[in-house]
């Protein structure tokens, strides 16, 4: 009798235990998780979004109104609900985009979740409308730029061959990953050729190619590779084993019998993204729309080797080509993204030794001189250099030399780039969420990053309020930092930047709209008023490239008059000593002269037509440098109708500096 009750009480617990929990339903019952990606590497217009792909094996369609997913990490949970225009089409794919921090409105193309996944894994949940739990799958940590799914839309979960976004996943998936394939002597610069071995796990073969294509299954084995040879040569490798995904791919560029006395660039990448008519960033191409001027990006190999022949890095990232009018010249810049879905998320060195404390840059451009590259081919850098110390950022700089797939690919000017990261690593911010939140604007109204409102709102003001006006006035200064756009008008108008439409301000949360100084390529050219008359247009005026409006409307409070004239004697007197100048472009000439029969040769539409020419444009531009602070402080004096004392108060020592 006591035997029968305890049975009568454990089969009413499990019956009560059966009630209370949720199962996914069977595959064949109900939408489920297909295809899941948390690390991709597919990059357009520099915005990567993980996705999941839903598949309905029913008989009909499913609406997938009022349903969740969820997303959690370390007890920490994330979860969407599916709005009404969602729907599973009968044995259909439904793909949702997770977007992290960015919050994208649904379209009728695409819908998009402000789900923030992780490559180190998690557990992902598929709720119905009434809250069963439809389906559930707990993830490892992923392998960059591969997908997680079911094989041929089964059960069994696999690392996938290739990603089916949106469609039937392939009938080949992995359980795992085949281990790297280590080269025993890493890239770098040698006399002689060293000798190479490659080793692996066990079981496993190595292949190799040397013309910048990652390896595959049918590329040459390693183990008959002839060796090292005098000159460039860039040698990929990967492992492959039975029943593995290939290993990542390792790449070393090797200098054997070459010198260089500046930084190295070794770029490594398959030639289709170079110059294929269809995908091909460095060639115009078959379409309307030249392909260096699309926004496509694609994976690319980076090393950088320092002066001293030290590689600093050596990693997979991702390239496009940028710029404005110079992606035109054949020789163009190239901008560099370190990308966690290929390899490290950031770029673990500071080559620039004017940014002290710098450990990592997200991205860096190698500059080919801009609209200069056929003049000094440094202008632009020494130039913006002169912000050093004034709270005002501008890109730093290093002159190098490029390789790409082993050949010589010119002088560049490796720099920092004026986005998100750099700025704020500039202002010591370090919360994500603040620096994903940065408005940064170019020229007249162009959003680089967030939007127009708050600075629309902000120009509106100053236009319609008098600023004389101390109430005014101070409304403005609460939110626009009048240092920083002194600073960098003082400088526009100082060394007569002729291409006055690069603008570029920012403004993080919580902060003050700030100002870049950046592509001064048409700056010293004469001595001519450029630019000043530029920022005196009437505030109402429609016809400029950039906001002129700020500098007429603050100007006419004579305190801020004030501020202006001593910014810009500051700058003169400090930056503006003309044998200092003289000495800093010495200093770029003794850099750049060893390169310049090189670079000359290799690239002749897109350098100076000789060394003699170049040296020209070189003394060209000090003569200006001789000259130009003596007519500026003239157009300062006449402009502000300023009396003998106050020009000698404001400009006398600068003039006793340049004696």
């Amino acid at each position: 009798m006591r035997n029968d009750l305890k049975r009568a009480l454990w089969l009413a617990l499990l019956c009560l235990l059966l009630t209370s929990c949720t199962f996914p339903a069977a595959a064949e019952d109900t939408v489920q998780l297909n295809e899941i990606m948390l690390s991709t590497a597919t990059f357009e217009g520099g915005k990567a979004y993980e996705w999941v792909e839903l598949y309905n094996p029913t008989g009909s369609a499913v609406s997938l109104s009022g349903w969740k997913l969820t997303w959690e990490r370390k007890g920490k949970t994330q979860s969407y609900t599916f709005p009404a225009n969602c729907r599973a089409d009968k044995g259909g794919y439904f793909v949702l985009i997770l977007t992290g921090m960015d919050q994208v409105e649904d379209t009728s193309k695409a819908h998009y979740a402000p789900i923030d996944v992780s490559r180190k894994g998690g557990t992902l949940s598929l709720y119905g409308a009434d809250g069963a739990l439809a389906d559930q799958v707990t993830l490892d940590a992923q392998y960059g730029d591969i997908s997680y799914g079911r094989v041929s839309d089964g059960e069994e979960w696999l690392y996938l061959a290739e990603s089916s976004k949106g469609k039937a996943n392939t009938d080949l998936g992995y359980p795992s990953r085949t281990r790297r394939a280590d080269l025993s002597v890493s890239g770098g610069f040698y006399a002689s050729a060293p000798e190479l071995t490659a080793a692996t796990e066990p079981g496993a073969e190595v292949r190799y190619t040397v013309d910048g294509k990652e390896p595959t299954a049918a590329s040459p084995l390693f183990s008959e590779y002839s060796g090292l040879r005098t000159g460039v040569t860039t040698l990929r490798v990967r492992a492959f084993a039975e029943g593995k995904l290939p290993s990542e791919t390792i790449t070393q560029t090797y200098f054997v019998g070459v010198n260089r006395d500046v930084p190295v660039v070794s770029l490594v990448t398959d030639e289709k993204y170079l110059f294929s008519d269809k995908t091909g960033l460095l060639v115009p191409g078959s379409g309307k729309t030249a392909n260096y001027y699309r926004d496509w990006e694609y994976p690319i190999n980076v090393e950088y080797y320092n002066a001293e022949h030290k590689q600093e890095i050596n990693q997979q990232a991702s390239f496009r080509v940028t710029g404005a009018t110079s992606r035109v010249y054949a020789q163009k810049a190239i901008s560099l993204f370190a990308r966690g879905a290929l390899g490290a998320s950031s770029f673990e060195f500071n080559p620039f030794p004017n940014r002290e404390g710098y450990t990592e840059y997200k991205a860096i451009t190698l500059r080919a001189g801009g609209t200069e590259s056929y003049k000094t081919r440094f202008k632009d850098a020494m130039l913006t250099r002169l912000a050093l110390g004034t709270g005002l950022f501008y890109q730093e700089s290093v002159p190098c030399v490029v390789y790409i797939n082993g050949q010589y690919w010119g002088q560049y000017n490796l720099r920092e780039r004026i986005n998100k990261d750099s700025l704020a690593a500039f202002e010591g911010i370090t919360d994500e969420q603040t620096i994903h939140d940065v408005t940064i604007i170019k020229g007249r109204g162009e959003v680089s990053r967030g939007t127009l409102d708050e600075w629309t709102d902000l120009l509106r003001y100053m236009k319609r309020h008098d600023l004389r006006q101390e109430e005014y006035l101070n409304y403005v200064l609460e939110r626009f930092d009048v240092d920083s756009y002194f600073t960098m008008v003082a400088f526009q108008v100082i060394l007569g930047n002729g291409d006055i439409g690069n603008q570029r301000f920012y403004k993080f949360p919580g902060g003050k709209w700030k100002y870049v100084l950046y592509d001064l390529d048409a700056a010293m050219q004469n001595t001519k008023r450029t630019p000043f008359g530029y920022f005196l247009k009437s505030a109402n005026s429609k016809n400029s490239l950039f906001y002129h409006e700020p500098f007429i409307t603050l100007i006419k409070n004579d305190q801020m008059k004030e501020k202006f004239l001593t910014i810009c004697s500051k700058i003169l007197t400090e930056k503006y000593v003309k044998q200092d100048l003289l000495d800093q472009v010495d200093e770029w000439v003794s850099a750049l002269e060893p390169l310049m029969e090189e670079q000359i040769a290799r690239w002749k539409k897109s350098s100076p037509k000789s060394v003699d020419s170049w040296k020209y444009e070189v003394n060209a531009f000090k003569k200006v440098i001789r000259s130009r602070y003596k007519y500026v402080i003239n157009y300062l004096t006449d402009y502000f109708k300023l009396d003998k004392e106050q020009k000698a108060f404001y400009f006398g020592q600068v003039l006793e500096n340049n004696k």
